[in-house]
């Protein structure tokens, strides 16, 4: 429970900004993952982990689109 809070602390700390911009570098090394896991025939993901991923897409997308409309910065 202490690391969750922490973790939200810092997520409201850095601004919901950067949340976005990290979800498009986890979404980025999700892919290397998905072919790490395909040479080793194994499963790609569970579902509660697919969830997770389709959290992160979404959250990608999203981040995409405003940073293509100019209202999120990366700087």
């Amino acid at each position: 429970m202490v690391a969750l809070g922490y973790a939200v602390w810092l997520v409201y700390a850095g601004g919901w900004q950067y949340l976005l911009v990290a979800a498009m570098f986890y979404l980025v090394g999700t892919a290397g993952y998905l072919w790490a896991r395909r040479e080793s025939r194994l499963p790609a993901f569970t579902r509660p982990e697919l969830v997770i991923v389709a959290v992160v897409a979404v959250t990608s997308v999203v981040a995409a689109v405003l940073m293509a409309t100019g209202n999120l910065s990366v700087l």
